[in-house]
């Protein structure tokens, strides 16, 4: 357990024989580490600070009563105090900014466009802030000094603080928690005022399903979800920036665990729209039996390959980044396509250049 930020003030020592828990900060202590990063929001949100307030910073506000100082992770990416607060302003940042470069609603009419952006943009920005929101109920118990466990159900972690008049409060993280990011629906109704579900949901019946399934984790393969595309790529970007800015002070990270649903989904799509990934066909890549299902792996490159097409990624072998050892033995590192950087070629590439 990492220890407070504030351990030094309170008096506790930086190398504390016992867990010093987290202190129970006001909310105004919570946010003022983040203003730099609100700024940029706000800029990138390009309303005047009366509607800002208005529209997002409640959404930040309740995001941050209901973490508080919680980490995302025990021992891997944003896992000091404050990690998962950060995390989603982050991911929510980085999705908003990429909204300037996608068009919602592709098939509406220019005045329904214009009429749904707004709606879109606050929606890509509600999922990135809440798209690890499903850990707080899944992956730790928070309890106090008497030992009084946090109904994560119920209410946010701040609220509960207050209620119980607690200075400190402790993470016992669960062991092998499964990732159910659907949990994640049941917290949101803390954080996201209702008010403002409605809004997004006036005349329209595309922004709040898409929004709910970016959140879930649910895919949608009849429609584009281009929300959850931003997301899941904003969080991918921010994840491999803490780990490769943390590699140098905590040691050798857990590069690509965080990439795991990323394969598991494009997985999910190819089975669903590829006729050599239907089981138990003749030269099928699945195969279902009574011992559970089976793939044809001996291929494993052209597979990967395809599922890089399939979530529009693009692989490199530059490091450091995020690799997949779990496919091979031989390092790839993964990153969104529209973050590639020019110049960068294959060794093939190179050599058909040379020769010309």
């Amino acid at each position: 357990m990492a220890p407070s930020t504030s351990s030094s003030s309170s008096g506790a020592p930086p190398f504390a024989s016992s867990d010093p828990g987290f202190e129970a900060l006001p909310m105004a202590a919570v946010i003022a580490g983040h203003q730099a990063l609100l700024g940029r929001i706000k800029l990138c949100f390009g309303a005047d600070r009366a509607t800002f307030e208005r529209e997002l910073m409640p959404l930040i506000d309740g995001y941050a009563r209901f973490v508080h100082l919680l980490p995302a992770t025990a021992d891997n990416y944003f896992h000091t105090p404050g990690g998962l607060l950060q995390l989603g302003l982050e991911t929510a940042f980085f999705s908003l900014q990429g909204t300037d470069a996608h068009i919602f609603s592709g098939r509406a009419t220019i005045s329904e466009r214009r009429e749904l952006e707004p709606r879109w943009r606050i929606a890509t920005f509600i999922g990135g802030l809440c798209c690890e929101l499903h850990r707080t109920l899944t992956h730790l118990i928070v309890t106090t000094a008497d030992g009084e466990e946090w109904p994560a159900f119920l209410g946010g972690l701040a609220p509960w603080l207050e209620q119980r008049a607690a200075n400190r409060y402790f993470v016992r993280w669960r062991a092998n928690a499964r990732e159910s990011r659907g949990v994640g629906l049941f917290a949101l109704v803390h954080v996201v005022p209702a008010e403002m579900l409605q809004m997004l949901g006036d005349g329209n019946t595309q922004v709040v399903p898409q929004l709910l399934a970016s959140i879930a984790g649910v895919p949608q393969y009849r429609e584009h979800n281009v929300l959850d595309e931003l997301v899941r790529r904003s969080m991918a970007l921010v994840v491999d920036r803490n780990l490769l800015a943390s590699a140098d002070r905590y040691g050798k990270p857990q590069y690509g665990s965080h990439l795991e649903r990323y394969l598991v989904d494009a997985l999910r799509r190819l089975a669903a729209g590829h006729s050599t990934w239907t089981p138990n066909r003749d030269k099928s890549r699945v195969w279902l039996g009574p011992e559970g299902v089976f793939l044809v792996w001996p291929g494993q490159r052209r597979m990967r390959c395809r599922c890089w097409k399939a979530t529009n990624w693009s692989v490199s072998r530059n490091r450091p980044r995020p690799c997949w050892s779990c496919c091979s033995r031989r390092r790839y590192s993964w990153r969104p396509a529209s973050t590639a950087k020019p110049g960068i070629s294959s060794r093939r590439e190179r050599r058909r250049r040379s020769k010309q």
